[in-house]
């Protein structure tokens, strides 16, 4: 379902600045686990960021996972609305605090897109999607 900004339990990822942004809340879509919102950004190519929010506990394997299906899902939506489109994924992850161990497990993850391995970007509630991009 669209929404106007990604945001879920007082984190927040702002998109306002970006014109032609549509932000899709993935947990209205689908009860399967997923990331909390799908960003499509049309500027020339398509950016997708696949975003999920986290404001208390950070668990790396399944954020990852979370991150992972969503890429599927935005894959396919990619497909069927903007199939003639060049586009880049990106991978996000906003908390508002990072611990020592669990944040270096996180920067050190690797998510595989189309054959390239991409970060995680590890970003702060309250972020701007375009200082993100």
């Amino acid at each position: 379902m669209f929404v106007s900004a990604c945001c879920k339990e007082g984190c927040s990822l702002k998109t306002y600045d970006m014109t032609n942004t549509v932000v899709l809340d993935v947990d209205l879509l689908s009860a399967d686990t997923r990331a909390d919102c799908l960003i499509f950004s049309l500027h020339g190519d398509l950016i997708i960021g696949v975003c999920e929010l986290k404001s208390k506990h950070l668990d790396a394997s399944k954020i990852e996972q979370q991150i992972n299906c969503s890429i599927a899902l935005a894959l396919k939506i990619r497909g069927s609305c903007f199939p003639k489109n060049e586009y880049r994924i990106i991978p996000i992850l906003l908390a508002k605090a990072y611990k020592g161990s669990v944040y270096d497990r996180l920067k050190r993850t690797k998510i595989t897109i189309d054959g390239k391995k991409h970060s995680i970007r590890l970003q702060k509630c309250g972020d701007m999607f375009s200082e993100i991009v």
